[in-house]
């Protein structure tokens, strides 16, 4: 009698360049809540008439539709399928981050900001559950220690990178992004690497999504409740 023909188990050099490109969309999109601050003085006086409270929206537009969505959107993800939403997700990232760099007013730019809001409300939790099958149960809690770090690695990193390109100009804090979230892109999982996978990690993954997205939402919260302190720095 032939025996069905089992699956090939994952290559761990797939994996980890799974793990390395997804977590490069994660970084930009949590570097994004705070890298923004840095360049607060440099876009206000582009556009002195605009006025701080105007351009506070450049900050909180973003922290406030990534927080309102990211939940929606990663149950999108359950019922439509993790790769398309966080595919569709980074390309309007990728998208808004253009158009920020490219923002003629500050209206477009605040405009172009809650798109990469909501491409990263997308991206994010899917990330998380695109990863998760793709390893064993003993490998699943160093994964999400590592893809918690991002959040935190991102928080820091937001001033230093941020000043480092306002040196050049404020438009390649959003401009930088672009390479990166195509890199990103291709180098995703396929969807039969995701498919494949999945069935070994599903109730995994739903006991981790909501800790991951109360991390995210407790993220957004506090670049919400403080969007000024670099306006001050000259």
């Amino acid at each position: 009698m032939k025996q069905a023909r089992l699956p090939a188990p994952y290559i761990p050099d797939h994996r980890w360049r799974a793990f390395a490109t997804l977590a490069v969309a994660v970084f930009i999109s949590i570097l994004d809540l705070f890298i923004v601050n840095i360049a607060f003085p440099s876009i206000e006086r582009e556009w002195p008439g605009a006025g701080l409270s105007g351009l506070s929206w450049v900050l909180s537009a973003y922290a406030i539709v990534l927080a309102a969505l990211l939940v929606p959107l990663g149950q999108l993800g359950d019922l439509i399928g993790r790769r398309r939403v966080f595919q569709a997700g980074l390309g309007v990232f990728v998208l808004g981050s253009a158009l920020c760099a490219a923002a003629p007013s500050p209206e477009i730019l605040i405009a172009a900001r809650v798109l990469q809001g909501a491409g990263a409300a997308a991206l994010t939790p899917t990330s998380l559950s695109m990863l998760l099958p793709l390893f064993s149960a003993r490998e699943r809690p160093m994964v999400i220690g590592a893809w918690a770090a991002l959040g935190g690695v991102g928080a820091a990193m937001g001033p230093p990178l941020g000043g480092l390109r306002v040196q050049a100009s404020w438009r390649w804090i959003f401009l930088v992004n672009v390479p990166l979230g195509l890199v990103a892109l291709y180098g995703s999982p396929s969807r039969h690497e995701v498919l494949h996978a999945f069935h070994r990690g599903y109730g995994y993954i739903r006991a981790c999504s909501l800790p991951a997205a109360l991390t995210l939402l407790a993220l957004a919260a506090k670049a919400r409740r403080n969007p000024q302190p670099a306006l001050a720095t000259s």
